[in-house]
């Protein structure tokens, strides 16, 4: 991960957005009176969100150093919202309630999805959103009787507003990562990594008569760190994340546990 202190501040802005400023963008304006289908709607969406990824991890990768300020405003954005929202509801986890008992199928009866994006980012953007306690549910471990690993269930709501933070800080964070880093990756996975520990156990230069050299490598090490998002300190891992771009309010916000509530002074899951 790239360490992102210091630097001039950046704002990074769309032309096709008007998240730099509540209305008053002419594109904007045009596509409020046309009122496109809702297949339109998603696909615009979809667009807008791809095209905001590709310019911040372009300029994180040019501008590494540099810092962002306007990152509040991408991720509050409705567009942003309604992106997460139908991440979530094509989700398995979609049947499953937080600590309020709301699953996606309860939102979109009580009150539905436009309504539901719409208090939601009122909340945020008046600063009266707060993240719940997460859901503790203890899942058990494959192969190993006895063994369980703890999961914490955000309510739905959290789910959509951290969502909606990695989609805007994941391509900041992309771009600073090393190109042989698989793990819990967009589009990598132990499959790929696989492959890249073979193409580089492969000889590649051949010698004067012509028989291939000997491998680069000669070993290759597995290995586990037993209860690793247990036992990681938590604090230190927090000072090593900018603030601004950290997601810190929901990883200490605890759950509850036997009916009492229980701090976290460690993450509780994963987004």
């Amino acid at each position: 991960m790239v360490n992102r202190g210091g630097g001039a501040r950046v704002v990074v802005r769309a032309r096709e957005s008007c998240v730099h400023g509540e209305g008053g963008q002419g594109t904007d304006r045009v596509a409020e009176t046309e009122e496109p289908s809702m297949d339109m709607g998603d696909q615009a969406d979809e667009a807008w969100l791809f095209g905001v990824q590709c310019k911040l991890y372009q300029w994180s990768r040019t501008h590494p150093e540099d810092s962002y300020r306007d990152v509040w405003n991408w991720i509050t954005y409705l567009r942003n919202l309604r992106c997460t929202w139908r991440k979530i509801v094509l989700n398995k986890g979609r049947r499953t309630a937080g600590i309020d008992g709301m699953t996606v199928a309860g939102i979109k009866t009580t009150m539905g999805m436009e309504m539901f994006l719409e208090q939601l980012h009122g909340d945020l953007k008046s600063g009266r959103y707060k993240p719940s306690p997460s859901r503790r549910k203890l899942i058990p471990k494959p192969r190993q009787p006895g063994k369980f690993r703890p999961l914490g269930i955000p309510t739905v709501r959290d789910r959509v507003v951290q969502c909606a933070v990695k989609n805007i800080l994941e391509p900041i964070f992309e771009a600073g990562f090393w190109h042989v880093s698989y793990g819990f990756r967009p589009g990598r996975g132990c499959h790929g990594a696989l492959e890249y520990i073979r193409l580089s156990m492969c000889p590649r230069v051949k010698a004067e008569d012509g028989r291939c050299q000997r491998t680069p490598y000669q070993w290759v090490i597995e290995g586990d760190i037993k209860g690793c998002f247990d036992n990681i300190d938590h604090h230190q891992l927090m000072e090593r994340v900018p603030a601004a771009k950290s997601g810190r309010s929901w990883q200490s916000r605890g759950r509850p546990s036997a009916g009492r509530y229980r701090a976290s002074h460690r993450p509780a899951g994963r987004w």
